[in-house]
């Protein structure tokens, strides 16, 4: 059985996708939310640090497809495809509900590793935009001399 929390949940993660506006979900993702992700070597914790990230993911990705469902309870894995910069991707949402039906917890996993790149690539090129005249220097200068080595 599919609770209605759920279903509602879903289709405004499938809005917030469609419309690439992260408002459609913000009454659906709790203030501790937490998010996993292939491209962290920590979680980030709290919807100030999830939401951006999120922004930037959603802003980023080109043609985000799922391609199938799977719900049990408050567990929804969401399988998908998109395209980063020319770049195809393959991945799975796992999306933790609690019994409100808000988000208390997302884990992605993305392959193939140049998709993985791509995508990160496109956040970090975001987050630099918004830094101010010299923060942006630095960031750019320090993103060109990472990617060198």
């Amino acid at each position: 059985m599919i609770l209605e929390s759920t279903t509602r949940f879903i289709e405004n993660w499938h809005l917030t996708i469609t419309k690439k506006d992260l408002s459609y979900m913000s009454e659906w993702v709790t203030d501790d939310v937490v998010l996993y992700s292939p491209a962290l070597f920590h979680p980030k914790k709290g919807r100030a640090e999830v939401e951006p990230l999120l922004r930037d993911v959603l802003a980023s990705l080109e043609g985000y497809k799922v391609t199938k469902t799977w719900i049990d309870e408050n567990e929804i894995l969401l399988e998908f495809e998109a395209t980063v910069n020319g770049k195809s991707l393959q991945g799975i949402d796992r999306i933790t509900l609690n019994s409100a039906g808000k988000m208390t917890q997302l884990k992605v996993l993305i392959r193939p590793y140049n998709g993985l790149t791509a995508l990160m690539k496109a956040v970090v090129q975001r987050n630099i935009h918004r830094l101010n005249g010299p923060q942006r220097i630095i960031a750019k200068l320090m993103f060109l001399w990472k990617a060198r080595s």
